[in-house]
């Protein structure tokens, strides 16, 4: 099942940083001294605005000094220069921790919070193992015995029953919040509604289940008397294998339906208009069919440039790679002919377990992402570049 790829972030937050952003947290927080933060002044800025000299003494009168009093040239006003504007650029809000610090050293920082409306179509191959069957029986009363007629989850084998195909295919809008707890440290949380279908193809061995029937055939006599009734017998035998022997293919699609979770942080930074990030996010699912235990981890190194557009627009480019690992259990009962239900002990029901994982973890990843300004953004990512995993996310962001 899939799932956010709440990875994906406007790179407002990353844009026209002078120099690399270090991942220290020491760094960040370490206030400099005042003579690092204060610009310099130049030559002419350390002169008095006014200065004493002495003249020569005058010959006439009585001998006395005289003081003359000269005013300096009146300075000129000259633009400040960047170094200065940040020395005065206030950072008034609580988050990231080191902000005001960040600023300071040339870096600009993105608005803090953050709440993201996502799209996500995913579809994908699925490996499914460890299949278990039970049947919970409430018991049968025969002639005033009851009989019990509860059996536990069972391990089936593959050349019994298979699945040959499973390919699921979701549709997940998500509502995202996250905020920027250090300049270059994004958390963020997300939960989507889960909607789709699941093919399945499955195959039942035939000649595995005849091993398991043999020894349940009636012995057909042979007697030269009843030999009409013996060769009935032996006719039908031969037919019921004819029939069950071999592999026997069933396709069927189900409709999937439910919830998704996610958590996860962002590591970020750029030098220039060159820039990183590296999402790291965890996913649960919750079916309304099924019971989910398990989840999905999905790790997103990538690299980007930003661009300068007209009226102050702002595009980013980028690519890279996504790593989608899913491992779940997924258990529950059925009634023939009615839902499955995520109680795996469902009276006269049968129950069933299975291990779920996705076929290929790794996929290619291109996209981009379009700054209004500094307060709303879109993005479009698609991770279906390699691999046989499709997925594409739209995403639209505001900040404050």
């Amino acid at each position: 099942m899939t799932l956010f790829p709440a990875y994906l972030f406007t790179y407002q937050s990353i844009k026209n940083a002078s120099r690399t952003i270090g991942l220290s947290l020491l760094t960040l927080l370490s206030f400099q001294s005042m003579a690092d933060t204060t610009t310099i002044l130049s030559p002419s800025d350390s002169t008095d605005s006014s200065r004493i000299s002495k003249s020569n003494q005058s010959d006439k009168g009585v001998s006395r000094p005289s003081q003359t009093f000269q005013k300096t040239p009146k300075r000129q006003a000259t633009e400040m220069s960047s170094g200065e504007k940040r020395n005065k650029e206030v950072w008034d809000h609580i988050l990231p921790f080191g902000g005001q610090t960040a600023i300071y050293n040339g870096y600009d920082l993105p608005l803090p919070f953050g709440i993201s409306f996502l799209y996500s179509h995913v579809k994908q191959q699925q490996n499914i193992s460890n299949m278990k069957v039970g049947y919970n029986g409430s018991g049968l009363s025969i002639g005033g015995n009851q009989i019990n007629t509860y059996i536990s989850p069972q391990d089936i084998n593959p050349s019994l029953f298979r699945f040959n195909n499973f390919e699921t295919d979701t549709q997940t809008p998500q509502l995202k919040i996250d905020a920027w707890v250090l300049p270059f440290l994004n958390v963020f949380g997300t939960v989507g509604a889960l909607s789709g279908t699941t093919d399945l193809g499955m195959v039942l061995g035939g000649d595995q289940l005849l091993n398991v029937l043999n020894n349940h055939f009636p012995d057909c006599p042979s007697n030269e008397h009843i030999e009409a009734i013996g060769q009935k017998c032996r006719n039908a035998v031969a037919k019921i294998k004819n029939v069950v022997g071999g592999d026997h293919e069933y396709d069927k699609t189900i409709d999937i339906q439910g919830y998704s979770y996610t958590y996860g942080a962002m590591i970020a930074g750029a030098t220039g208009n060159w820039f990183y990030t590296i999402p790291i996010s965890y996913t649960q699912t919750h079916m309304k069919k099924a019971s989910v235990s398990g989840g999905t981890v999905n790790i997103q190194p990538r690299i980007g440039y930003n661009f300068e557009l007209l009226h102050g627009y702002k595009l980013s480019l980028y690519t890279g790679a996504s790593y989608m690992q899913t491992k779940q259990t997924i258990s529950g009962s059925y009634k023939p002919g009615e839902t499955a239900v995520p109680d795996q002990n469902q009276a006269d029901g049968i129950s069933f377990q299975v291990a779920q994982q996705n076929e290929s973890p790794w996929a290619g990843v291109i996209g981009f992402n379009i700054n209004l300004n500094q307060y709303f953004s879109a993005a479009f990512e698609n991770s279906g570049v390699a691999g046989n995993r499709n997925q594409y996310v739209i995403m639209l962001n505001g900040r404050f």
